[in-house]
């Protein structure tokens, strides 16, 4: 402690405190006033701790470092695993769903049974008088006059009063169809037995004909709205069955009758029978 005059009284000065400096750890002078509430102990302590939270963070750092490596690896293995299985539980759901597709995908549409009805009486006196009448025509009306050489009776006609009869609200009853799409399976089929009549193989030159033109037909009638299932019968028809062959046409005769006739006697019987009927729904629908 300094001790100093000053001033006339001669009045001591009070001490002046000094500085203590204390050297830490990593040699960085920390300078506290000697009046410091804090000793020296106390400031050690907290330096120590310092340095031992560091270390912590350090750690801790290096352990979440070790940690998403392990965890990156576990993934990738995971990932690995999960493939083989991803794709054995593919195939086992297509195959449970087809599966359940083939077996009745919606089984509460089921409507099996037997549901006697004066209806099906009567469908079955129109079908048997139409397809009749047909042939009381073409036995005592047509061979008559012309010799036995024109048919108007064809197979694929029956299938037609079968949805007429049975079905007379469904949109491939109706007479657009039905004449359309008979028309031009006659005209399709036709074409396509004397395109492959030069194959050497027959028949099965004419059952290729055949089969290209239900699928070429099958097209149209989708382009054109005119579905009528029983048409791609006479596409087979026209391919493969000789009829009308006295007359040497290449088979367009067939186009006309009995196609057309077949399909205008059908059509024509189905609007004067079914609308005798006040229970039977109106037919056509439309034209």
């Amino acid at each position: 402690m300094n001790v100093w005059s000053g001033g006339d009284d001669g009045a001591v000065d009070p001490p002046r405190a000094e500085s203590c400096v204390l050297v830490s750890s990593g040699g960085m002078q920390l300078s506290y006033p000697a009046g410091s509430d804090r000793s020296m102990h106390e400031m050690r302590s907290e330096e120590l701790q310092d340095h031992a939270d560091a270390s912590q963070a350090v750690h801790a750092s290096d352990s979440d470092l070790a940690n998403k490596e392990t965890s990156a690896g576990e993934t990738a293995d995971a990932k690995g695993e999960e493939e083989p299985l991803r794709r054995r539980l593919s195939v086992s759901c297509f195959l449970g769903w087809y599966w359940s597709r083939l077996t009745g995908y919606d089984q509460s549409l089921s409507a099996y049974g037997i549901y006697p009805s004066w209806d099906q009486l009567i469908a079955l006196t129109f079908t048997c008088f139409t397809l009749i009448l047909l042939g009381l025509i073409e036995h005592y009306g047509i061979h008559p006059l012309l010799n036995h050489t024109l048919s108007v009776f064809f197979p694929a006609i029956g299938s037609s009063c079968t949805l007429v009869y049975a079905a007379p609200k469904a949109p491939m009853a109706q007479p657009r169809n039905i004449i359309v799409a008979h028309v031009t399976a006659a005209i399709i089929g036709t074409a396509l037995a004397n395109a492959f009549r030069t194959v050497k193989e027959q028949p099965f030159g004419h059952h290729c004909a055949g089969a290209l033109g239900v699928g070429l037909h099958l097209v149209l009638m989708m382009l054109t709205n005119t579905m009528h299932p029983p048409a791609s019968a006479t596409v087979i028809t026209a391919a493969t069955a000789k009829m009308n062959a006295y007359y040497h046409d290449e088979g367009f005769l067939f186009v006309v009758s009995p196609v057309l006739f077949g399909s205008l006697f059908t059509t024509l019987c189905a609007c004067l029978l079914n609308n005798l009927v006040p229970s039977r729904s109106p037919y056509p629908q439309y034209w």
